[in-house]
């Protein structure tokens, strides 16, 4: 079945695609999420789509950007310019990315598991995973990633079948175009070299790394010239959001595996498999849920042994991926940095799961039943059950209104954009989402205790307004609200909505006579 033909296939295909379709359009959010990189894409994206380079035009000075690769920005630039500046349209075709990675899983799982009823179960359980379908929706670069992964199995698994140079500049280009997606992807480069190494597949492996060396570079240059800040810098900080705090001496590393490999145990990995969760409480640590986690983990291991092909690669990329992880920074937390592996995490889990099963029945003398074994494949689609729930949710998350903070924030910013000149400069920590909403030129503080530190960067910045939010980020706490109410004579309130308190707050670059800031922020 490995190599079954779309003719003979079909039937799976169609009923992936159905299924798909109608858990995809009962889960669908037109709603623009609140998070910075979905609009900061968007932007990237639209500043392409407009020939404007990638820059970020929300700032007055639109910088050349050097932060997110710049794959997915590029996708969603043709997207625009094919399809239009329409989020709603933009977020349909990131779906429809989704639901050909599946039937790309439903392909991987023919080729790892020779047994289509097994793959087809795998698929169907990706399905109806709360947290891929949420994300499916999103303006987020996790799902063209993990399509452009499954494109990369797939041609390393062509390649291997038959090798030769057409196919290995594919096989480059495809992982390359995973990696400019997400830095992410350098553990699946990384896999993918070594399975070959393994395999003394040497002069492929150089070929290999030259394609990906020569198509690297120009990113990395360019990069340099700008004076990027790379994410191994923000890596050896303790927290990239509080930088004072400075940055990782050799105890704090493992202190930083042990937090993190706690907190994927008891949350992330189960909410990446099972679970929509909308804001988790990390505060519990109850032994049940690291023992859910354990026994997750043991059954992944389990099924990544019993794949009859490509274990190494397969377990490579799962490690690889799960060590770059344990690595980040605490503050990086959350379903959505472990969710592009989480197929591969599902087909792992469904094959352990179903060898468990298979030798409980031999332990129980009941393997020789022809229709128990035929049967037995179907067996984990049962999971589905546990994630119905979930499902519903999402479907009620997805149609409600946003948070009454953010509601006020963009209160915020649509009298921004109706009441001020479109030179405007508007200092706020979520600036491209402002920006989204405001069409007015955005720019982040400085994070420094320093209060004539904070405003000289102000001032070079050219900043006329703050946004005081209450969206529950610690730096506005811990940085803006205190210069803004330590030093009343530089500011003056503009607009305040209340419960919970959101203020837009005029800056003067040089003072002005004012004994007291009329404003009690409460976060």
């Amino acid at each position: 079945m490995a190599n079954t033909n779309f003719r003979q296939a079909w039937p799976y295909y169609l009923v992936i695609s159905l299924i798909f379709s109608i858990v995809a359009v009962y889960t669908f959010d037109s709603k623009v999420q609140p998070y910075g990189d979905n609009t900061t894409y968007y932007t990237l994206g639209k500043a392409l789509a407009q020939g404007e380079g990638y820059h970020d035009i929300s700032r007055i000075d639109k910088p050349a950007h050097a932060h997110f690769p710049p794959g997915y920005s590029a996708f969603l630039s043709v997207l625009i310019r094919v399809m239009g500046d329409n989020p709603i349209s933009l977020k349909i075709a990131n779906l429809v990315v989704l639901g050909l990675a599946l039937l790309l899983l439903f392909r991987l799982g023919l080729r790892l598991l020779e047994n289509p009823l097994l793959s087809l179960t795998v698929t169907l359980v990706a399905c109806f995973n709360p947290s891929l379908m949420q994300f499916g929706s999103f303006l987020m670069s996790e799902t063209l990633f993990l399509f452009l992964t499954l494109v990369s199995l797939l041609a390393y698994l062509k390649w291997k079948e038959k090798p030769g140079i057409v196919r290995l500049v594919i096989l480059g280009v495809a992982l390359m175009a995973s990696f400019y997606t997400r830095s992410l992807g350098m553990a699946l480069i990384g896999a993918v070299l070594l399975a070959m190494l393994w395999g003394k597949h040497w002069k492929p492996a150089l070929g290999l790394m030259a394609i990906n060396i020569t198509l690297f570079l120009p990113w990395s240059i360019r990069n340099t010239n700008l004076g990027n800040s790379s994410y191994l810098k923000q890596l050896s900080l303790r927290n990239p959001y509080q930088p004072d705090l400075g940055t990782m001496e050799l105890g704090d590393w493992w202190d930083r595996v042990v937090t993190n490999g706690s907190r994927y145990l008891k949350h992330d990995l189960p909410d990446a498999l099972f679970s929509y969760v909308d804001q988790a409480d990390y505060s519990e640590s109850l032994a049940t849920q690291g023992a859910i986690g354990l026994v997750l983990v043991g059954l992944i291991i389990l099924g990544i042994f019993g794949l009859k092909k490509h274990r190494l690669l397969i377990g490579a990329y799962t490690a690889s991926t799960a060590l770059i992880l344990l690595l980040w920074p605490e503050v990086w937390f959350g379903v959505r940095f472990i969710l592009p592996l989480t197929p591969i995490l599902t087909l792992a889990l469904v094959v352990g799961i179903y060898q468990g099963l298979q030798r409980a029945l031999a332990q129980g003398k009941l393997s020789h039943r022809p229709w128990l074994n035929r049967a037995l494949p179907l067996t984990p689609i049962l999971f589905i059950i546990f994630c119905l729930n979930d499902m519903q949710n999402l479907h009620r998350d997805a149609n409600a209104y946003p948070s009454i903070p953010l509601q006020n924030y963009y209160a915020v910013a649509e009298w921004v954009r109706d009441n001020t000149p479109k030179e405007t400069v508007v200092c706020t920590r979520k600036g491209s989402l402002f920006y989204y909403h405001a069409d007015r030129y955005v720019t982040m503080f400085k994070r420094t205790q320093d209060h004539e530190d904070f405003m000289d960067d102000l001032r070079a910045k050219q900043v006329d307004l703050l946004v005081l939010d209450n969206l529950g980020y610690q730096d506005v706490n811990s940085y803006l609200v205190p210069v803004v109410l330590e030093n009343p004579e530089y500011f003056e309130v503009l607009l305040k909505v209340e419960n919970p308190t959101t203020a837009l707050v005029q800056f003067y670059p040089e003072g002005r006579q004012l004994d007291s800031l009329n404003l009690q922020f409460q976060p």
